[in-house]
Parts: structure tokens; C-alpha cells; sequence
């Protein structure tokens, strides 16, 4: 690559511009903090059961996941039964408001569901919550809050 001098030479650039390339990362960046916490919050293996009203759960609550083969994700990370208590203590202590979001494949028994309700009252939780899919056959006036 070569440029004009102000006295007709030619002079070669041995610098590369990077300002497009520092754009490019920055926009990428701004996608992956973006995309990654709904990544998190959205297991595949998980399939909550269906039901007919409720209403929507926020995606920044923290939540523990129980897939159908009966395996722990606390807030994305993959716990066992004997670790969920503590866990959910540690979690319990650090939260505002203490609000836990439980979602749990269809399959899978009230069991595993219980020992993360037995660990989220023995790490003091105020309020817990169990999600649904709403199902798509109900009519519109019984989705979500319940009509007065």
C-alpha cells in the first residue's frame, strides 16, 4: 500500500487502522452480553408442564432447574441433591428478595421437585414459584392473570 508525500513521493503505510476491527468487537461484545443471560435461563432439556394461567416470570429471577434424567442446575450450573441445600443457602443470603424460580421438565417426578422446595425453605427463602408453559389450546381471557 502505498500514499502520496507532500512532495510527490511515494511513502508505504506499515501501520494497519485497527478502529474498524476494534468496532467489529464491540458490537460482538454487545451481542454476547445481549444473548448470554437469555441462553442461560433457556435449557433445551428442560420442558415445564402446561398449564392453563399464571403469568410471567422474570428472566433475571433466580432459578434452579431439574432436567427429566433428575439432574440440578442452580442458576445455570449443574448441582447435585447433596449440594442443593447448600447452595441454595449461599444464594439465599446474597438475594433480594429472596425468590426462587423452580423449573422442571414434565417428566420428571414430584420428588426431585420437593428436595428443592425442602432446601429453599431451610435456606429461608420468602417466596417460591414453579413454571409452566401456557397451554395453547386455552382461550386467550384464561391466559395469564386470572379475570376479576
Amino acid at each position: 500500500m502505498a500514499g502520496a508525500h507532500a512532495k510527490g513521493k511515494k511513502q508505504i503505510f506499515d501501520e494497519i487502522n485497527i478502529t474498524p476491527l476494534t468496532d467489529i468487537f464491540l458490537v460482538l461484545l454487545i451481542i454476547m452480553m445481549v444473548v448470554a443471560p437469555m441462553v442461560q435461563q433457556m435449557r433445551g432439556d428442560v420442558r415445564p408442564p402446561a398449564i392453563n394461567a399464571g403469568g410471567p416470570t422474570a428472566r433475571n429471577d433466580f432459578t434452579v432447574d431439574v432436567t427429566k434424567d433428575g439432574k440440578y442446575f442452580v442458576d445455570g450450573q449443574e448441582a447435585s441433591s447433596e449440594d442443593l441445600p447448600r447452595l441454595l443457602a449461599d444464594a439465599a443470603q446474597r438475594l433480594d428478595p429472596k425468590k426462587l424460580t423452580v423449573r422442571a421438565d414434565r417428566s420428571v417426578k414430584s420428588h426431585a421437585v420437593m428436595q428443592v422446595f425442602n432446601a429453599a425453605q431451610e435456606a429461608q427463602f420468602e417466596k417460591m414459584q414453579v413454571v409452566g408453559e401456557v397451554k395453547r389450546d386455552t382461550p386467550p381471557a384464561f391466559q395469564g392473570q386470572p379475570q376479576p
